[in-house]
């Protein structure tokens, strides 16, 4: 009897590491598999973009910023026409002319051109909104650049 609870007991403590390295392994593997699923779908984020991100940058020349043009916020507007530009602008100085809106893709095309001409006076801000006859819908990273 001396010998069966030894020998139960070596057969107890050999199941429980064969039950412990096989939950590690089944551990390990769900792990690996949830680590490739959460990469996919940050990769497609980081690609795509979240639905609804319309995140672009926006450039502003020297001849705009040296006649005190200063932008704030930005955002793109959607209607069902298209999109509109929306820029906050500050004035450091009396400003009127015509500003050239370009929009380019990620690779660096340009797929669009707007104009307008905006005044403001000195320590004046607001948004200026660019839009476009024909229908404008700008893509996710895209970058704007206004220009004179």
């Amino acid at each position: 009897m001396k010998y069966f609870g030894t020998f139960f007991l070596l057969l107890t403590i050999i199941s429980c590491q064969k039950v412990k390295q096989s939950t590690k392994d089944v551990l390990q593997e769900g792990t690996a598999v949830l680590e490739k699923s959460a990469n996919q779908v940050f990769e497609q984020v980081e690609n795509d973009g979240l639905p609804g991100d319309k995140s672009f940058y926006l450039w502003i020349a020297d001849t705009l910023r040296d006649k005190g043009l200063v932008a704030g916020k930005q955002k793109i507007i959607e209607t069902d026409t298209g999109d509109i530009l929306s820029i906050y602008l500050i004035f450091n100085q009396d400003f009127s002319e015509n500003i050239r809106a370009t929009i380019h893709d990620k690779s660096g095309a340009e797929y669009a051109r707007v104009s307008l001409h905006v005044t403001g006076k000195a320590n004046e801000a607001g948004f200026v909104n660019f839009s476009s006859q024909a229908p404008l819908h700008i893509e996710r990273q895209s970058k704007v650049v206004l220009q004179l």
